[in-house]
């Protein structure tokens, strides 16, 4: 299963849902950012990403058909490059750790500190398939973190996913 890009929203109009249905099912390029403001273009084989502020000339790729409601999945072009940074991988992680069952748990962590202090964000991240649809709100926090924790929960999710659908 291939990743998705992460989407944020800071000023609540983000959309996610159909985008250009057509016969048959796959993936398609539309330009739309779906009220997304940035977008961490994931790279999980060199463990890095690039930030991108999206705007109206945006390209995402989507899946159609199965599932369309998880889109946008996958950043493509446009917008202006912000920054690239690192991701943080934690592996091994427990129930008790976590709050989540199934007994072993990932994380990815990714830095929102160019957001501000005190900002509200969504985030949304889909796999390629389009059927794990993760949604998180949270906000920056004021107190300078190496790496930004409202992400460890989706990070989670995503990996613990992962995780599962791999055994």
């Amino acid at each position: 299963i291939t990743s998705g890009d992460l989407f944020i929203d800071i000023d609540g109009d983000a959309q996610y849902g159909p985008a250009n249905r057509r016969s048959g099912s796959g993936y398609t390029t539309v330009q739309n950012s779906f009220g997304y403001d940035y977008v961490f273009d994931l790279d999980f084989d060199s463990m890095s990403y690039t930030v991108f502020s999206l705007n109206q000339a945006t390209t995402t790729t989507v899946y159609y058909r199965q599932n369309d409601e998880s889109n946008p999945w996958r950043y493509e072009s446009g917008g202006e490059e912000i920054l690239d940074g690192t991701i943080g991988y934690i592996t091994g992680l427990t129930d008790q750790e976590t709050g989540f069952t199934g007994g072993y748990h990932n994380a990815v962590t990714v830095d929102l500190s160019f957001l501000g202090d005190n900002v509200d964000f969504i985030a949304h991240f889909t796999m390629g398939c389009g059927n794990d649809n993760l949604m998180g709100q949270g906000t920056t926090s004021a107190v300078p973190e190496p790496a930004t924790f409202a992400l460890v929960g989706i990070g989670l999710l995503f990996l613990g996913r992962l995780g599962r659908k791999a055994a």
